[in-house]
């Protein structure tokens, strides 16, 4: 028989206001329209470990948004939304068969709010996001203990145990290789995302994060 190809019939961008997931597609810009990456994004034998993924949507700041409000996106005007400001968590979902698949998850980077200029006041603001491999380039780790006889699911566990916010679902396959010493560093500078590497490449094993039907982060 003929093949059908079937697509999404709706997209959501969704942010968490410190009490409630908000829906704001409506006042998402079509053009330019949302722009994200997530996982490894090349197939080269090395690349072996998830690229820091970011997401910039473009919001509607005039009076015609959902709100009726100018200003309304734009953090410490009057209008403005209550809560509204970086930091805040942001995920973006599909909907196929009226379930909800959730494609990104991060939150808005500290100078991820951007108003543009425009010839009437800033009528949109531009918004940047950052997910969890984002905040794993930033984190410098500390007070990482030496350890022995460690497998890849135990030293990313003790990575992202020395950072502030754990991805929301963690799901390790039993890596094949034990490693005889891992954080064998004398006080050496290095970041969460370096040490996924050195593990991923010490095993030949994918460290990244992807989308569920539950939150957007495992």
């Amino acid at each position: 028989g003929a093949m059908t190809e079937q697509l999404f019939t709706s997209w959501a961008i969704e942010i968490y206001n410190g009490t409630a997931w908000t829906d704001v597609t409506s006042d998402v810009r079509q053009s330019p329209g949302p722009a994200w990456n997530r996982g490894i994004m090349d197939n080269k034998p090395d690349d072996r470990v998830g690229y820091p993924g970011y997401l910039t949507f473009t919001l509607d700041n005039s009076v015609n948004n959902t709100a009726g409000s100018a200003g309304y996106y734009s953090p410490g005007h009057t209008n403005c939304w209550s809560g509204w400001t970086s930091g805040l968590k942001v995920r973006l979902s599909f909907t196929f068969e009226s379930v909800p698949y959730y494609k990104y998850y991060g939150q808005i980077k500290p100078d991820g709010i951007e108003i543009e200029p425009g010839i009437y006041g800033a009528r949109t603001v531009k918004v940047t996001c950052g997910d969890f491999m984002w905040r794993a380039m930033q984190h410098e780790l500390k007070t990482l203990t030496w350890a022995e006889n460690q497998k890849i699911g135990d030293v990313v566990t003790s990575v992202n145990d020395n950072m502030a916010i754990h991805p929301l679902v963690e799901s390790f396959d039993t890596g094949a290789e034990t490693f005889p010493t891992v954080f064998d560093m004398a006080n050496a500078k290095t970041t969460a995302l370096s040490e996924y590497m050195k593990a991923a490449m010490s095993e030949w094993g994918y460290v990244y994060v992807k989308g569920d039907r539950t939150g957007g982060e495992t």
